[in-house]
């Protein structure tokens, strides 16, 4: 009888999978009442539901959609948090990086503003001026403090991170005085590191990390510096120093004309962050052969190896967007394991060969034998005119990211566009709609840090560089991921880590978490045996013995399932009812006969 209901949920969850993995991204939602661009992901209200933060009114502003999953628009403007900086000043916003900067572990928001009045806003890339804000939340509102910047004249964007360990955010600028410049979370006082120092400034623009980069991983934050001639990588030895610094030279220049934005991720399934970036090999604005390298430790040292799949016939390219005259919108992959099979994706914005027409473009990450690396992108997906919202007009792709509406642990892929010749922001989706195909497991690694208004440990803001490991049931191989890695630039990361469990429902066999120590040993904790398709909130403390974890399981998709499995077993009772009823009554006539026979013969 086991067998048999075994059987029967199996060709239940085969249907599933068969008929649904063709229908990805067949669902278009439109937001008619939210035009902003997107600026950053975060929990501001900790009701565990991503809102998105938007730059609005032409780069003045800065405003709150709230996600909603129990109702179809999924977003909805939060009129009270809106922060507007006076025109007549000329702080233009370019970044956006909501955490925890004043230890009340609620949600702050450091704003950087460019001066569109300076003469730099025009200059060389590499003598960009930004001042940076800081607007303190107390969950319910911002204090919106745009009269006096909390740090002036920086040349770079805020690279986040804890480097003290505290759990509260840091940051480090490049200044004109300072080559490494760390502003301490809740003091906000600063402190030039002349130890830090090296012979280059950071690079315009930047996509620094903080992440864990040793291989084999030691769950300790590193630090990655783009500089302007090399990559700076300042592995952490309960600390950082010079002596543990590792230069790494960019793709070789004469190659590759272009080079993007850096992006990290586990993309081999090896428990090690790899290192992408994307390239051109002529200059950006005559790119016709894009191309994504990743840097692989080889047995003759550091190495960029091609993995994106080249041979489809696809006439896109990279491109550079540029808005309200002012704003940098690089080329950046944004990561997330969209089809759910332990291998992260990507998605970004690529540009019609011959044509300034921009597409949003998902690259699925899959299996190949032609390069030493064992991976490639492949283009899945490509964004067609359907970009409308009620609005007419030509609509070009500004922005690309990948967003969680149902909170399912189902990535889909959001999009901003504007109309040709206005700077009308327009907000739509695609929702996934593979379901019962892959399982998965989300981590969301929280600051402990009390308050006086909230004494115990409750869900607060996600920390800045948390790194997370998990080994699923079967084999010894590890798949690890980072937590807010990157600030900078739009890098656009979700507050959480979701990994990919593939067709395989088994339970994962441990997930190990360790935060930012600073001078401290590394803090970690392991946990066996968590169910899949479940969403789980670490509540992170200085002591990981007290670390608080909450499991949540998705009741829509476990309702479905059971279901499923009590009408599967409820059709096989019946049936096996059904074929003993019948039994015994054909013993029954056989007996009937016997006996008659019996007493003809008598």
């Amino acid at each position: 009888m086991k067998c048999l209901i075994l059987i029967l949920l199996s060709v239940s969850y085969l249907w599933c999978h068969s008929s649904c993995a063709d229908k990805i991204f067949d669902k278009h939602l439109s937001f008619p009442d939210i035009n902003g661009l997107i600026a950053a992901f975060g929990d501001f209200d900790f009701d565990r539901i991503t809102d998105i933060f938007l730059i609005t009114d032409k780069g003045l502003s800065l405003e709150l959609a709230k996600g909603n999953i129990d109702d179809e628009e999924y977003l909805k403007k939060w009129p009270k948090i809106k922060c507007s900086f006076d025109p007549k000043f000329g702080e233009q916003i370019v970044g956006v990086i909501p955490s925890d900067f004043t230890g009340n572990s609620y949600m702050d928001v450091l704003i950087v503003t460019q001066n569109i009045h300076s003469s730099q806003v025009l200059a060389d890339s590499n003598d960009k001026i930004f001042n940076i804000w800081l607007f303190i939340s107390n969950q319910t509102y911002l204090q919106c403090n745009t009269l006096q910047p909390i740090v002036k004249d920086v040349k770079s964007f805020p690279t986040v991170l804890d480097f003290d360990g505290d759990m509260i955010t840091d940051f480090i600028v490049e200044t004109k005085d300072c080559q490494k410049m760390i502003v301490f979370g809740k003091t906000l006082k600063s402190e030039c590191f002349e130890y830090l120092k090296t012979s280059q400034h950071m690079q315009y623009p930047d996509s620094n990390a903080f992440i864990d980069l040793s291989k084999p991983n030691d769950f300790a934050a590193d630090i990655l510096i783009r500089g302007v001639n090399q990559l700076e990588y300042w592995f952490s030895n309960q600390g950082y120093d010079s002596k543990n610094v590792n230069n790494i030279s960019y793709p070789n220049r004469n190659i590759y004309k272009f080079i993007g934005q850096s992006t990290f991720a586990d993309i081999n399934f090896d428990g090690v962050i790899d290192h992408l970036i994307p390239v051109c090999k002529s200059d950006i604005k005559t790119c016709t052969d894009p191309q994504i390298l990743v840097l692989n430790l080889g047995e003759s040292g550091y190495e960029w190896i091609e993995i994106l799949h080249t041979k489809q016939d696809i006439n896109l390219t990279f491109t550079l967007i540029k808005l309200f005259d002012y704003l940098d919108l690089n080329v950046m992959l944004r990561v997330g394991d969209i089809d759910l099979d332990g291998y992260p994706d990507a998605v970004t914005v690529m540009r019609e060969i011959g044509s300034e027409t921009t597409r949003a473009v998902w690259l699925e990450n899959c299996r190949t034998d032609d390069n030493k690396f064992g991976r490639e992108f492949r283009f899945r997906w490509i964004s067609d005119d359907s970009l409308s919202n009620g609005v007419i007009g030509k609509h070009n792709v500004d922005l690309v990211s990948l967003f969680d509406f149902n909170e399912d642990g189902e990535l889909e892929i959001i999009i901003n566009s504007h109309i040709s010749d206005e700077m009308t922001f327009i907000l739509d989706a695609y929702k996934n709609s593979e379901k019962l195909s892959s399982n998965f497991i989300k981590v969301l690694v929280t600051t402990g840090v009390s308050n006086d208004d909230s004494p115990q440990m409750h869900i607060r803001t996600p920390l800045i560089g948390p790194f997370l490991c998990y080994t699923p049931a079967e084999g010894d191989s590890v798949s690890c991921g980072g937590q807010l890695s990157q600030s900078s630039h739009f890098s656009l990361q979700l507050p959480f880590v979701l990994f990919g469990l593939g067709d395989t429902p088994n339970f994962v066999q441990s997930l190990t978490v360790s935060i930012p120590s600073g001078s401290q040993t590394v803090r970690k904790r392991t946990w066996e045996e968590l169910i899949p398709d479940s969403s789980i909130i670490i509540i992170a403390a200085d002591n990981p013995d007290n670390w608080i974890q909450k499991l949540y399981l998705d009741p829509k998709y476990y309702a479905f399932q059971t279901l499923i499995t009590l009408t599967s077993i409820c059709c096989l009772l019946v049936l096996i009812i059904a074929v003993l009823h019948r039994r015994d009554l054909r013993r029954d006539i056989l007996e009937h006969k016997e006996y008659r026979k019996h007493w003809l013969k008598a």
